[in-house]
């Protein structure tokens, strides 16, 4: 059935006459190519704002097709609106939600025109804009339902409510055509108490960055989430609107315990943060052997801890994630740097790496310098440079002369270099510590056979030999040292 109204009538037998009349024209017209005929017509003599809302609802492509075709002499200029992006027609355009002033002129101009009294005070104002999220359709249904006399404050609460005809006529349609993934990093997000950043709902969903960001461009296509940079720390957030987290919250038990399994991750991770005394009693022996004492430190090392748990796990991305946030943390400290470049040199960036760790070196104190110069070093000895890599270990070794294990990784390195007088010094000094140990350790054995090898080197076999006849007494004695026999078998 077609319409028109004013000075204009069909004319079924050639098209527009001019008439005066006052009641409206309607035709029955019942075949499809007839009626686009008559619409066409009608778009191409009138200048006409043709509306479609809402075109991510639309099933029939004979709508589009329907525009896409209309003749050049029309005069109508159309308007397409969709929640979801195709590639094709569309041009993105950010529509924010009314800020409370612009709420305010909104729901007084609605109510005067709808003859519904409302309170004009910024109190109430504020409740409806919690309420509706700012969203005009929200904000007239609340018109409508106060209208019919429902007090105000029971019609706020079901404004988000599960099975609120608001939300479901807001979100349902775009809800269902979204993908399971997107739907799930909603349901995370309404955790937080705050919009939370990729980090955090990483943390919540435990999933990787990547699949993360995925659903957050879909969301963020549908206009459901929205990017946002804070100016405090020029970190991005990620928020969506309180009745849209409402839906989502609604839709919560579409995933089993998804929800609560996300809530008690962020409580963990809060709890982590917060550094309470039960989780810095966990890490009371790296704050007190490095000297950590800031609270910031503090939570940069535990977030260095974590990140070293995922890179074990195989979660690089998360991994990467919190050694970055470590660093912006704790910018400053020497073990967080050399933390970072322990971490890279697992990923194989050397170059990254060596950064790090020479400016964890310029910031080492007492407490810090063993491990930023034998993370330095092992940077060095990946690119082969064997001079530093002994200037390093030699550093280190000033700094836990007592290290035995470093001792032992500075002979070698001497050796390697064609120094093996001087790694033999290193292996004696071991070995002079560890021979009146009881039980001994492997560590005695390894300084035996790496003398042994450098004693060879020197052509002094009988001293060679001694040394490895020691070793296999040592481990005929001592069973339990028994994996390393074929470090000492005779030639």
């Amino acid at each position: 059935r077609s319409k028109a109204c004013g000075n204009n009538h069909w004319n079924p037998s050639g098209g527009f006459r001019e008439d005066q009349f006052n009641a409206p024209v309607r035709l029955r017209v019942e075949n499809a190519d007839i009626k686009m005929r008559v619409a066409t017509e009608f778009l191409s003599a009138w200048h006409t704002l043709l509306v479609l809302d809402n075109m991510e609802t639309i099933q029939d492509g004979r709508i589009l097709e329907f525009v896409q075709k209309l003749p050049p002499s029309n005069r109508c200029k159309v308007l397409l609106t969709s929640r979801m992006r195709t590639g094709g027609w569309e041009l993105p355009i950010s529509v924010q939600e009314f800020s409370l002033m612009e709420l305010r002129e909104f729901a007084l101009a609605k109510a005067l025109e709808m003859g519904v009294t409302i309170s004009d005070s910024m109190e109430f104002m504020e409740q409806l804009r919690t309420a509706t999220g700012g969203l005009p359709l929200a904000v007239q249904w609340v018109l409508g339902q106060l209208k019919l006399g429902i007090p105000a404050n029971q019609i706020l609460a079901n404004v988000r409510s599960d099975g609120s005809p608001v939300l479901e006529f807001s979100f349902r349609n775009i809800w269902q055509r979204i993908s399971s993934d997107a739907r799930s990093v909603m349901v995370a997000q309404t955790v937080f108490e705050q919009p939370p950043t990729l980090q955090g709902l990483c943390i919540a969903s435990h999933w990787d960055t990547e699949r993360i960001v995925r659903a957050l461009d879909e969301l963020s296509d549908v206009t459901l989430v929205s990017g946002v940079r804070r100016q405090v720390d020029g970190k991005t957030v990620y928020v969506a609107l309180p009745i849209t987290q409402s839906f989502a919250r609604n839709e919560a038990s579409e995933f089993g315990v998804f929800e609560r399994e996300c809530q008690q991750r962020v409580n963990a991770y809060d709890q982590q943060m917060k550094l309470q005394d039960a989780e810095v009693r966990r890490f009371a022996s790296t704050f007190e052997r490095f000297g950590i004492t800031s609270d910031s430190g503090k939570r940069a090392a535990i977030l260095c801890s974590r990140g070293q748990a995922e890179l074990f796990s195989g979660n690089t991305m998360m991994a990467e994630d919190l050694f970055k946030e470590a660093r912006e943390t704790a910018p400053d400290s020497a073990y967080v740097l050399a933390m970072c470049a322990s971490y890279e040199l697992a990923r194989n960036r050397t170059g990254v790496a060596s950064e790090y760790a020479e400016r964890a070196c310029e910031r080492c104190t007492k407490l810090t310098g063993h491990l930023c110069y034998t993370v330095l070093a092992r940077a060095y000895d990946v690119v082969r440079n064997r001079q530093k890599v002994v200037d390093c270990l030699a550093k280190a070794l000033t700094y836990e002369p007592e290290n035995v294990v470093t001792r032992h990784k500075y002979g070698v390195a001497l050796s390697r270099n064609g120094k093996p007088a001087d790694a033999i010094a290193e292996f004696t000094q071991i070995i002079d510590v560890e021979v009146i140990r009881e039980p001994p350790r492997g560590t005695l054995l390894m300084a035996l056979k790496t003398r042994a090898l450098n004693f060879g080197r020197l052509g002094r076999a009988q001293e060679a030999a001694i040394d490895l006849a020691k070793g296999r007494q040592i481990i005929a004695k001592y069973p339990y040292l028994s994996e390393h026999a074929t470090d000492f078998d005779e030639e």
